[in-house]
């Protein structure tokens, strides 16, 4: 099934041709307006009458932050497999087994972490615990019965038990709804003050994205740090303009805020880190570096 709006006709025709071609069943779902009223609507009709077991939904988006909040509308049986692709975005999607290998690479150095340590060059110094060091997701593109893989892929993530200090977000910011603004954050970087997991203090030298900051992580339920994750896909050299995926991706450390009330999700993204590794109450035994090479 492939699920597009008007302005992705060219690649779903693509697509279509392709799966055709190997000798695939396609069933294609345009959306009108793209709400995700009429996307819930029009799936269960979809998905009662397909196969169950072999149904790969392909959800192609322009801006592919706004999937989160579409694919919130759907009820994704068991055995439903579903990948969302952000079209603009598909020149990073190059070396997937690579993407999936540097997954692993990083799961083996966090493998039994309890906490980390973590500082960059433009002055982060925070220290993140975890309750449960088994507890880290990959985000590598692999398709997961019931689940949603987002292209590009490449990061791993785990929610934190707490976070304390300063971190400094100078790569990008990210959010589940459209932004009509340049997201890249090198040259007015956010700075967060954090106590036991929770945001106490935001700071930037842009006074509108300040405000929106202070709006969606200064208030009850959403300040607290519900995502800590790190980047692994190489093949994004450089943070985008556009609001997407692949700046999560990118080779860095990023913070996820969730606003379950209004449904907000929000990531802060910066450029680099050295995480020092520590398992239970032994002293450092590892550092990991992560950056892009060059």
């Amino acid at each position: 099934m492939i699920i597009f709006r008007r302005g992705q006709k060219d690649v779903a025709s693509a697509l279509f041709a392709e799966a055709r071609r190997v000798g695939a069943t396609v069933a294609v779902l345009p959306l009108l307006d793209g709400s995700g009223g009429e996307l819930s609507n029009r799936w269960t009709e979809a998905v009662r009458g397909e196969s169950r077991g072999r149904l790969i939904a392909v959800i192609l988006e322009d801006d592919i932050s706004v999937v989160d909040d579409l694919v919130r509308h759907l009820c994704i049986p068991s055995d439903v497999n579903v990948m969302a692709v952000g079209v603009d975005q598909l020149s990073v999607v190059r070396d997937p087994e690579g993407v999936r290998r540097r997954c692993d690479d990083l799961l083996a150095s966090v493998e039994g972490a309890r906490q980390m340590r973590g500082v960059t060059v433009s002055g982060s110094c925070f220290h993140v615990s975890f309750a449960d060091s088994s507890a880290w997701e990959r985000h590598d593109g692999g398709l997961s019965p019931g689940r949603v893989a987002t292209l590009p892929a490449g990061e791993i993530s785990i929610q934190p038990l707490t976070m304390d200090g300063v971190f400094v977000a100078d790569g990008a910011i990210s959010m589940n709804r459209r932004i009509r603004r340049d997201v890249r954050l090198a040259a007015h970087p956010i700075t967060l003050k954090l106590d036991s997991g929770f945001v106490h203090d935001v700071q930037c030298a842009d006074p509108r994205l300040l405000v929106l900051l202070q709006r969606a992580l200064l208030r009850p339920g959403a300040n607290r740090v519900t995502r800590f994750g790190i980047g692994a896909n190489t093949d994004v050299p450089a943070f985008s303009a556009r609001n997407g995926a692949e700046n999560r991706r990118r080779p860095g450390v990023c913070l996820g805020f969730a606003d379950n009330e209004r449904g907000l999700l929000v990531s802060l993204i910066a450029s680099s880190a050295v995480l020092s590794i520590e398992h239970g109450d032994v002293d450092v035994c590892a550092s990991l570096e992560i950056k892009v090479a060059g």
